[in-house]
């Protein structure tokens, strides 16, 4: 159950599907665990309404209490294992790259080793020497894939494809961008997703731009299409880098800018840092209503352009998006950054009646997919910050060395219901860090082992087979219903034997249990001990869990 329900939700997120363990003896306390039902209930509510990527949708109840899962590394204690040797190297090493790995981080914090490939560089990509980077809360693609990681660096080009050279880039180069994958000394991304540092920029500053500078510039230009004299209501919280951003570009465009501000402090920070006149600076405190308006007092009753809102506006702050857009002119233009929200809070029905448009603008598919719009996006947000139109963002910095340090003290920020701001890393020259030795796949060189793989010959049963071959493995068996008489068992077979490996074909059924021990004694009769097995099998049958039947269940159970 938990395993569809997770497979469902990846299918729709704009459905809320979340899980309740009960124990079997439930019912001896029926109050407590009604009241925990409640609990479970409330708290769904409020994440979707929220539209949290990060929450919670899985709970267990157990010896009175309500339990989320959470996964950490465990040791066998038993064993007499030798403790891992963490050594200190320097963070830059020709050649090699040191990797953030988050299931070390979970245990010991540290670096893992990573062989840079000697292959020539795809086309299309940049390899950079990170001298700065940002640990900002991870940013998913899409705000729902939590394995589509991809943050914020600054560095200098190490190798080039291509299509970079022929666009201007050459080794050397100092760059800031967006990467995808984890944290790491080198690391490759798109030509069209880094741009030239302007002069005067360092490289932490550098690394606290992209994300938030090209969703502005993306957002205000191309997408609200703003123009000189319009106005815009921005309903970033103040100070943010999201903020900043919004006000650069936006003032760069010629536009007038309102701003809501929660406190008298967060309206003088931004009269006196940004300067920003104190009659465009409007009180949230009396409630969103006020807003509105104070919106349509300063517009003579014809409302703003153009109304920002971004990914950190508080939860607390819905009701003000949603009266916001009462605020917008006829045929103006309101924009969201991010799509954790998926419109939760826009009242479409007020923008409708004004012919006004919503829009949702994700800097993370626009770098996945319109590799262009980010590149015109990020270059002409530098060249706004070399223009002067805003200096850099304070950062919180740490040195390479202590970036578990860094990343409790976003977990920190977090748990106290705040935001860390822009986190940057940056490394000091001839720094070390902890790293951990690179695992080692397990050797399958002996000679007195055989490794079974069940599935088909040309899909990935036979892949995996010629990857063992490689490897060394010496006897294989792929097992499926129609293995020996498959038309590319002969020339998969051959390949092996030329590695060393005596490959092996048997047709059976796996499914059932006597088609499976009659198999297994024919293997023990002839082959030395299975010493690994390797299920592969798979049955090609598309189709999202709501539309599926019974029957299609039935034929990949079967």
């Amino acid at each position: 159950m938990q395993g569809l329900l997770r497979t469902a939700r990846l299918e729709d997120a704009t459905k809320t599907y979340t899980l309740l363990d009960l124990p079997q003896n439930w019912a001896e306390n029926p109050g407590l665990v009604v009241s925990h039902i409640l609990d479970v209930l409330e708290r769904t509510r409020i994440s979707k309404d929220d539209g949290l990527a990060s929450a919670d949708w899985e709970y267990a109840f157990a010896d009175s209490i309500l339990h989320v899962p959470r996964v950490y590394p465990a040791r066998d204690r038993s064993k007499d294992e030798p403790e891992v040797e963490v050594l200190l190297q320097s963070f830059h090493q020709p050649g090699r790259a040191l990797v953030w790995d988050k299931g070390v981080a979970l245990e010991k914090p540290g670096f893992v080793d990573y062989e840079l490939p000697t292959k020539a560089i795809a086309d299309n990509m940049v390899e950079i020497e990170t001298r700065a980077f940002s640990v900002d809360p991870p940013n998913s693609l899409g705000g729902r894939d939590e394995d589509v990681v991809m943050y914020e660096a600054a560095g200098v080009v190490t190798r080039l494809g291509q299509y970079a050279l022929t666009n201007g880039l050459q080794v050397g180069d100092a760059v800031c961008g967006v990467v995808r994958g984890p944290f790491a000394s080198r690391a490759q991304t798109a030509w069209t997703s880094i741009a030239k540092i302007p002069d005067g920029l360092s490289f932490s500053d550098a690394a606290s731009v992209p994300m938030a500078y090209a969703a502005a510039y993306h957002a205000l230009v191309r997408v609200a299409r703003l123009q000189k004299g319009e106005s815009v209501l921005i309903l970033h919280p103040v100070d943010s880098q999201d903020m900043r951003a919004a006000l650069a570009v936006a003032r760069h465009t010629g536009a007038y800018l309102f701003f809501a501000a929660a406190t008298e402090a967060e309206a003088q920070l931004l009269v006196d840092r940004y300067h920003v006149p104190t009659d465009h600076v409007l009180l949230s405190r009396g409630g969103s209503s006020n807003i509105t308006a104070a919106v349509m007092e300063k517009t003579n009753s014809k409302g703003v352009n153009v109304v920002m809102a971004g990914p950190t506006i508080p939860a607390s702050s819905a009701s003000l998006l949603r009266s916001a857009c009462g605020s917008v002119a006829r045929f103006g233009r309101l924009v969201e950054i991010g799509c954790g929200g998926l419109g939760k809070g826009v009242n479409l029905a007020a923008l409708a009646a004004r012919c006004a448009t919503y829009a949702c603008v994700d800097v993370l598919q626009l770098a996945e997919h319109d590799d262009q719009a980010m590149k015109e996006g990020l270059e002409a947000s530098l060249r706004i910050l070399s223009d002067g139109y805003l200096p850099p963002a304070t950062v919180t910095q740490f040195p390479a060395s202590h970036l578990d340090r860094a990343l409790r003290h976003i977990r920190q920020q977090q748990r106290q219901g705040g935001h860390a701001g822009k986190v940057i890393i940056a490394p000091q020259y001839g720094e070390s860090v902890k790293v951990l030795p690179r695992a080692q796949p397990p050797p399958l060189e002996d000679g007195n082992a055989t490794y079974l793989v069940v599935g088909g010959v040309s899909g990935l049963g036979g892949a995996i087979a010629l990857w063992m071959a490689s490897r060394g493995a010496k006897n294989v068996v792929v097992l499926s219903r129609n293995a020996r008489g498959h038309r590319q068992a002969a020339a998969v077979a051959e390949e092996a034997a030329a590695k060393g490996c005596r490959l092996q074909f048997l047709d059976g059924d796996v499914s059932t249990e006597e088609s499976l021990v009659a198999l297994l004694a024919q293997i023990s009769a002839t082959l030395p001990p299975i010493r690994g097995v390797v299920h592969a099998a798979s049955v090609l049958d598309v189709s999202a869990i709501v539309s599926q039947k019974i029957g299609m269940l039935a034929d990949i159970l079967t």
